[in-house]
């Protein structure tokens, strides 16, 4: 069948060995060779596989392409095994599209990832939005941080998604934070999920927080993580402190300063729970020791989102039962997740 790889990419060949050997140890560890060359089938399917496919396709040469990016992505790679870290964010990408990204266009934006120092086999098993990434775009994304003077691998590394964002849209939410009285630059170098954050929902946080009674602006400048919190979760946090003694009343913090609000704030709501449960401290001990309680009382590792939920559930159900009427007069609503 006479297939020409796709024409426009100059930078890479279907028989680039060297970038082809690249991407094979980054998500694989090991490289199929023949002597000392790459081996002749798997040439063929990334030659197979870097096609370009339309509309108007003929049916056996459509059947050929879709076949090599699935043996490259799903056996090559291995994805298609359970046990790969990326077997999920895989299987999630081909639920929602009809077709996999060309292999050379992958292979060329895992080069560009790796130039700059992101790993791409991470980023792809923790977002499968970003597999279909074209180093052109991943390009004009390092230009665009460099502009905000962000360490762009770091951004990208901590939040793969953020790979999905456009131009505009990254600098809609960037003036949103300088409206909002925020350090951009610091806010989203320390916490880059805050940049993911729509602006929207930034905005709702900060008003919320206000109403409960913080400065927004200087908490979240010390604790940028808390944009990323429930608010309702939060509320539930200062119930819990009201119950124990830490606190003299929900909305008077004075005695809590914004690192150690922020402090308890990330800690796990199960952690809180078995801490003061465990412990009935007086208010120094919780304002001094949360952040020794989140390392001693980390709730335990569940990778099941489904049981984690329930195991939370039946937390806060006791949680519940043991504030009585503060959980309605300070929480209101059921938290949420």
């Amino acid at each position: 069948m006479n297939m020409a790889p796709r024409p426009g990419l100059d930078e890479y060949t279907y028989n680039d060995s060297s970038r082809i050997a690249s991407v094979l140890e980054i998500f694989t560890g090991t490289v199929p060779t023949q002597g000392e060359n790459l081996d002749p089938s798997l040439l063929e399917t990334i030659k197979d596989g870097s096609c370009k496919l339309n509309k108007h396709s003929a049916p056996t040469v459509y059947e050929t392409v879709t076949d090599a990016r699935r043996k490259f992505y799903g056996e090559i790679l291995g994805w298609e095994d359970e046990s790969h870290v990326c077997h999920k964010s895989y299987k999630k990408f081909l639920a929602k599209h009809s077709r996999l990204i060309p292999i050379d266009t992958f292979i060329n934006a895992q080069m560009e990832l790796a130039r700059h120092g992101i790993d791409g086999k991470s980023t792809f098993s923790r977002s499968h939005i970003v597999i279909d990434q074209t180093a052109d775009s991943i390009r004009e994304h390092i230009r665009n941080f460099s502009k905000y003077g962000l360490d762009s691998a770091r951004i990208i590394n901590a939040c793969p998604p953020i790979l999905c964002l456009t131009s505009d849209n990254i600098d809609d939410k960037w003036n949103n934070l300088v409206k909002a009285g925020l350090d951009p630059v610091d806010a989203v170098s320390r916490h880059p999920k805050t940049l993911y954050l729509s602006s929207a929902t930034v905005t709702k946080k900060l008003a919320a927080f206000k109403k409960l009674g913080f400065d927004e602006v200087q908490l979240v400048s010390t604790c940028p993580p808390i944009l990323s919190r429930s608010v309702d979760v939060i509320s539930l946090k200062l119930a819990l402190l009201k119950e124990y003694g830490a606190i003299e009343q929900v909305d008077d913090l004075g005695c809590l300063d914004e690192r150690q609000i922020g402090n308890f704030c990330a800690l796990p709501i199960d952690s809180l729970i078995a801490y003061l449960t465990a412990v009935k401290p007086d208010p120094s001990i919780v304002t001094t020791s949360l952040r020794v309680a989140r390392s001693r009382l980390n709730a335990r590792k569940i990778r099941d989102s489904r049981e984690r939920e329930d195991y939370l559930t039946a937390n806060i159900t006791e949680v519940y039962n043991t504030l009585g009427r503060h959980a309605v007069n300070y929480i209101g609503n059921t938290p949420t997740y």
